[in-house]
């Protein structure tokens, strides 16, 4: 189907943990996507809202809906500009640098919020300094400085800033969900 579904399905993680937790997910979709080789229907109907929006920016880029530079701006920006008009902060995707780590949990300050996450990623083999791409409470990739300031400036725009902070309960939730459902 794309080139790389498999980071697609890494940022489409945390959400389908959500729907599994919400039981708004059936189980022959929910083992689809576990396995890594949902079909396109699949796709279609469990993310109804990123893939039109994600069809649309794939043809305007002319390249595959799952080519990376298409998923890393969608996910950036046209996601990000999307949960935020929605209200859904905790959705949203966001850059952050590698501040600490301790066996397989990261230490994250995420950007340009004031919030650092503990996250716990396998055989991920970041270093202190680097930058990468939060969706919620995942580590979906690492990028390079560049992209990583369009999407603070991005969010900036948006409104995001130092005054702002991810409620604790939300990430204690989010985190539940990941011990819940094995996210690593």
């Amino acid at each position: 189907m794309a080139e790389n579904l498999e980071l697609f399905l890494r940022f489409a993680e945390g959400c389908r943990c959500y729907l599994e937790d919400t039981r708004t997910i059936s189980q022959k979709d929910n083992d689809a996507i576990k396995s890594g080789r949902p079909g396109n229907d699949v796709i279609k109907r469990v993310f109804y809202m990123a893939h039109p929006e994600l069809e649309q920016l794939s043809r305007s880029m002319r390249k595959s809906i799952f080519d990376e530079s298409v998923l890393m701006r969608f996910y950036c920006f046209e996601h990000n500009k999307m949960m935020h008009e929605q209200g859904h902060f905790a959705c949203m995707c966001f850059p952050g640098t590698i501040v600490g780590r301790m066996n397989d949990e990261y230490v994250i300050e995420l950007e340009p919020i004031d919030t650092a996450l503990r996250i716990n990623a396998k055989g991920l083999g970041l270093q202190h300094g680097d930058w990468v791409l939060v969706h919620r409470m995942n580590i979906v990739e690492n990028i390079d400085h560049k992209l990583a300031k369009e999407a603070i400036d991005y969010l900036k725009r948006l409104g995001m800033d130092k005054h702002l902070k991810f409620p604790p309960e939300t990430i204690k939730y989010m985190a539940e969900l990941k011990d819940k459902y094995g996210i690593l």
